[in-house]
């Protein structure tokens, strides 16, 4: 069939590269996710200017104020007559991020390999942040977008794209997993639920504070909005800003405080000050003296943290392994924590129009709220990991204790031997805990000791004296099953003649009797089972002079 220009000139998916097209489906999806998120924050914009009565300016006027909002969704500061707007409307920020991720997840071309992954990651947060930093300065006025916007729209994608593709079955995940000790695997995922409890707590003080505060919110939206529209257009500034809110609050709740332009607030006192009309700063504290209600809510950070120790105590079992699982936890929440304080804060700088300089930041210090949730999550989270005895159903990450691992699997090579043949190990010594921990699977050491006829007979005699070490508990060793052994898995060594064969069989089937001896416990004696005749079993199931483990002449 003749092709058109157009497919001539566009090769298919299939003639390119894995790796290529991988790159450019996530320049695609990033191109497409900043196309879709910027359309909707302008049709939003434009639809408030309708139906506020009072509104000015023309419906330009409205897209340009929709394209600044967009570019502050994406990290990007906003220049106004001369003030300088660094505060991100958080929730479209985690919308946009969101829908990268999503996005990236769910790709039909998937990238193969860590190469591909990086590549794809690379491609997506490169084209979503030229993405936005060409149409932001397009679309707005001269000097309100600077052209360092592609910065931080492209760190934003980065973060987003990049845990979409690191999904959990990515190559670079599973090189990870297999890298990584279990146990600062517990504490990663522990500390990522601290963080998101600590915001989730942050959350529902806000809320409290405002219900606590309806009358206040009441007057504050009545007195700033004379028309439903203007109400509309409140009430979707307040909701962008809400987890903005809730991260301030959770400065306060740990006690570091959080700063509203003049005044500040902490649950040790207050500094008054003018705070703007908005309902949802209806429920701020006023008490300049610490108060019983402002003392009481520093137990909730406190709750957060025994709960991540808590759950560290029901995945990781050894008690070593618990407290680093915990510190890696405060680690992990605290940046987290710290890295959404930076993004959430903000505030407004310059001189403005009137050339008096204005400087008014919002928002609670990042370095002491991460230092405060890292230290609280380490000092309770490890206390309630080291004095919680073990639950039942606790895992035991290996990687956390090599020694208990080393001591629970056998330290031995015929231990090892005899896991690669997928037989029984010899019993632990008394105190080891098995590893049940999934996470912890990896490859077995490999023996180099195993080829010719005598590693051979050694491996059936380990293989034989770990059964006898797992044996009834009557002391009685069954005879070996015939079938198992290297002769019912696998040729019988070149270096064993072909006349011979039986006899080496032979010769190893003593040897594991005899390794069966040496592997029972105290004056155990061999005996055989009530219902068998030894002659009969040697006749019908063990190897014989001349025959091999099936009864095939040897010869």
């Amino acid at each position: 069939m003749r092709q058109s220009t157009l497919e001539r000139l566009v090769p298919s998916a299939s003639a390119l590269p894995r790796g290529w097209t991988a790159a450019l489906a996530a320049v695609a999806r990033s191109v497409a996710v900043g196309a879709g998120s910027l359309l909707l924050v302008c049709g939003v914009t434009l639809l408030l200017w309708a139906l506020t009565p009072e509104s000015t300016g023309q419906p330009a006027d409205a897209l340009g104020a929709g394209v600044a909002v967009f570019a502050a969704a994406n990290l990007v500061t906003v220049t106004v007559a001369g003030l300088s707007v660094t505060l991100v409307p958080l929730l479209l920020t985690l919308l946009i991020a969101l829908t990268l991720g999503v996005s990236a997840r769910r790709a039909a071309a998937r990238p193969l390999g860590r190469a591909q992954e990086l590549g794809a990651i690379a491609a997506g947060a490169g084209s979503s942040g030229l993405f936005v930093a060409v149409t932001t300065r397009s679309f707005t006025p001269d000097g309100m977008i600077g052209p360092e916007a592609f910065l931080p729209a492209a760190a934003l994608a980065l973060v987003a794209v990049g845990i979409g593709v690191l999904g959990p079955d990515s190559a670079w995940r599973a090189w990870l997993r297999g890298r990584t000790p279990g146990w600062l695997q517990a504490g990663f995922r522990a500390g990522l639920a601290g963080a998101l409890a600590l915001v989730a707590a942050g959350g529902l003080a806000v809320a409290a504070a405002v219900a606590a505060s309806f009358t206040t919110a009441a007057g504050f939206l009545s007195a700033a909005t004379p028309d439903g529209g203007s109400a509309l257009g409140l009430t979707v500034l307040q909701v962008v800003l809400t987890p903005n809110a809730a991260v301030a609050a959770l400065g306060y709740l740990t006690g570091v405080g959080l700063e509203l332009g003049q005044a500040s607030f902490s649950p040790f006192g207050s500094v008054p000050g003018p705070v703007p009309g908005l309902p949802l700063l209806a429920g701020v504290p006023h008490p300049t003296a610490p108060t019983a209600v402002g003392l009481a809510v520093l137990l909730l950070p406190l709750a957060v943290a025994g709960l991540v120790g808590h759950w560290v105590t029901r995945r990781v079992g050894h008690r070593r392994g618990r407290l680093g699982a915990v510190v890696a936890a405060a680690i992990v929440a605290g940046l987290v924590v710290a890295v959404l304080a930076l993004v959430a804060g903000g505030g407004i700088a310059g001189s403005g129009v009137t050339g008096s300089a204005t400087a008014l930041s919002v928002g609670a210090d990042p370095l002491r709220l991460g230092a405060v949730v890292a230290a609280g999550i380490a000092v309770v989270g490890g206390a309630v990991a080291a004095l919680v005895p073990p639950v039942a159903g606790a895992r035991t990450p290996s990687a956390s204790d090599p020694g208990a691992r080393r001591a629970a699997v056998g330290s031995s090579p015929a231990a090892r031997r005899g896991r690669r043949r997928g037989g029984p190990t010899a019993a632990a010594p008394a105190g080891a805990t098995a590893s049940t921990d999934e996470d912890d699977a990896g490859p077995d050491p490999v023996d180099g000791a195993d080829d010719g006829a005598g590693g051979i007979a050694g491996g059936i005699a380990d293989g034989v004296a770990a059964r006898g070490a797992d044996g009834d508990a009557d002391g009685a060793v069954r005879s070996a099953d015939p079938t198992d052994g290297p002769a019912a898995s696998g040729p019988v060594p070149d270096d064993v003649p072909g006349g011979d064969r039986g006899s080496a069989d032979a010769a190893d089937t003593a040897e594991a009797s005899a390794a069966a001896d040496a592997g029972t416990a105290g004056d155990a004696e061999i005996v055989p089972e009530p219902d068998e005749d030894p002659a009969a079993v040697s006749r019908s199931g063990g190897p014989g002079r001349g025959e091999d483990t099936a009864g095939r002449p040897t010869s």
